[in-house]
């Protein structure tokens, strides 16, 4: 289950190889395998033919469903704007004011509240985008483990992204959780930016 919602190009590609060469060399005759995408497209239904396999994994391509670069001034990472809009974050917010005062108002400390307000309404919405990204991830899951929970045989759901913020959908976790071990469905995460450091603030 490909993340291609949250996931960059590089790290599809890094991730789509890695997949290629486990069909190539770990599929057994009796296997089957499906890739299935956040965005619910270039999906392929169960199968044991790797031909078919391989060519839907070379069109596995990034595809977000909420617009970025909102305001090509100012950039506001996800983390950011949920410290913001749901933290009420002071140090978070008087950042993206500061940011927001030198791109839009050259620094003027008269447009102080206004950089503020514009800040906040920044976060307010790129938080909004952001955690109806991650409602599709953990929704698209759960459909996928009710889909798996009739097939026969041992069932492994593996989700492939590089990352995404569930601070607000304990829910939905939960969900997709309960319905996998009520099913026998093995779920594994595996993060598609590979080795990877996370910086100081973590969108993870």
């Amino acid at each position: 289950y490909f993340d291609d919602v949250h996931s960059p190009f590089e790290d599809l590609v890094r991730t789509r190889d890695a997949a290629a060469g486990f069909v190539a060399t770990a599929i057994q005759a009796r296997d089957r395998v499906g890739i299935f995408t956040t965005s619910g497209q270039n999906l392929l239904d169960f199968t044991d033919d790797a031909d078919r396999l391989r060519e839907a994994l070379s069109k596995l391509r990034p595809r977000p469903i909420t617009p970025k670069n909102l305001d090509p001034c100012v950039h506001m990472p996800d983390y950011e704007a949920y410290k913001i809009t749901i933290e009420r974050d002071t140090v978070a917010l008087q950042i993206a004011t500061e940011e927001v005062l030198q791109c839009r108002y050259s620094g003027d400390r008269r447009m102080l509240q206004a950089a503020q307000m514009g800040a906040e309404a920044m976060a307010s919405q790129v938080w909004s985008m952001s955690e109806t990204e991650s409602l599709a991830v953990l929704r698209g899951l759960i459909q996928l483990a009710r889909r798996m929970a009739s097939l026969p045989g041992q069932r492994t759901l593996v989700l492939v992204s590089s990352g995404f913020l569930t601070e607000t959908l304990r829910f939905e976790i939960s969900e997709a959780v309960d319905r996998a071990l009520r099913n026998n469905i093995t779920i594994s995460a595996l993060d598609a930016r590979g080795i990877y450091t996370p910086p100081a603030v973590s969108d993870m």
